[in-house]
């Protein structure tokens, strides 16, 4: 066996890790040893398998500079992976909403990157539209929001088009942002009625149904939502975004003690978090789950935080830390805030606090 074989065996090996720090490590010793053995097409196939492996497996921040290694390699004409490398054109337009230091400019000129690359391999502009379409939700920009959902539902599906499982969800996403819960509530019934299944639902969807069911006075039903969908979330570290919401969905219905305990439970989540904006959901999550219980029956209680922001673990008063997570999310949407040019995210965990 080659040396080339040798460390292509490796590299199937680190895939079949599945998703998480190992895999991470395993491919990047995959990575290193091709590069000091001359191994170029390995090198290449390990990089495009590192980006998945980097939004997936809680290192996302590092995806970027492996995506541009990739497309600099396809500019080159080493075409041999081009549809994993048009794949991770999703993955990279939805980091633009997860890392407020990447200029505006630069997401705007990706997603023109995107479209462009799609037409020119002859890809449907549905993934195009539905992410442009995220963007504008992430600053703020309802005009724009509204016409790149429109024609998300116009284009026809192709090869890169999100799972037809999960697109709905991700439809349900915009409605609830529009405050149109009503064909939040319609969208999803009919997703769930179907039966149909994936690695992501149908839990992303019933956790998409707790604000619609709160705001439109359906409160059992989303405690009924929350109740089938929060266990195949709890233990997922890349689920934190929804967790988030199972925690805020709780407290703003009225379940202060269940709120509470989800809160105490995740907030060394709080430790490691993967991306800002997930240490801003979560936070803001914990945030009011914690000033929900202080007015209730667990003011004046200690819980154990864990070390994050600088400063060390140790027992705080319940109140105290609530107060302290909303200003450790009011400060992370600032930086979202000044870099979009908007005060969407602001004024989101402003919502969010709101009880």
């Amino acid at each position: 066996m080659s040396g080339e074989e040798e460390l292509l065996v490796e590299l199937r090996e680190a895939v079949g890790l599945g998703h998480g720090r190992t895999q991470i490590e395993a491919m990047e010793l995959v990575l290193a040893k091709a590069q000091a053995q001359g191994e170029d097409a390995v090198e290449h196939a390990t990089r495009v398998r590192l980006v998945e492996a980097y939004t997936f497996g809680g290192e996302p921040e590092k995806l970027f500079s492996a995506f541009a290694w990739c497309l600099a390699a396809y500019e080159r004409g080493e075409r041999q992976h081009e549809f994993r490398l048009l794949w991770a054109f999703k993955w990279i337009a939805h980091g633009f909403t997860r890392f407020p230091q990447i200029p505006l400019a630069q997401g705007r000129a990706m997603h023109d990157e995107m479209e462009r690359r799609f037409r020119e391999a002859g890809q449907s502009m549905q993934p195009v539209h539905q992410y442009r379409c995220q963007f504008a939700q992430h600053i703020g920009d309802p005009g724009t929001a509204a016409e790149e959902f429109r024609l998300w539902g116009l284009s026809t599906r192709g090869a890169l088009s999100n799972c037809t499982v999960c697109d709905p969800t991700a439809r349900v996403a915009y409605h609830n942002w529009a405050r149109d819960y009503e064909e939040s509530v319609r969208i999803a019934r009919a997703a769930l009625d179907s039966g149909k299944r994936c690695v992501s639902e149908p839990q992303a969807m019933m956790t998409m149904l707790l604000e619609p069911c709160l705001k439109i006075g359906r409160p059992d039903q989303g405690m009924r939502a929350h109740r089938a969908a929060y266990p195949a979330v709890q233990d997922n570290r890349f689920e934190t975004g929804l967790v988030s919401e199972h925690i805020k969905f709780c407290a703003h219905v009225g379940e202060a003690d269940r709120a509470f305990e989800l809160a105490v439970r995740h907030l060394d989540w709080l430790d490691g978090v993967a991306t800002p904006s997930e240490d801003m959901r979560l936070s803001t999550a914990c945030a009011v789950a914690f000033r929900v219980a202080a007015a209730g029956g667990h003011k004046g209680e200690l819980v154990r935080r864990p070390a994050y922001g600088g400063r060390p673990a140790g027992e705080t008063e319940v109140s105290e830390l609530g107060d302290e997570l909303a200003a450790r999310a009011f400060a992370i949407a600032a930086q979202f805030d000044e870099r979009n040019q908007s005060l969407e995210q602001s004024n989101g965990v402003r919502e969010w606090l709101a009880v």
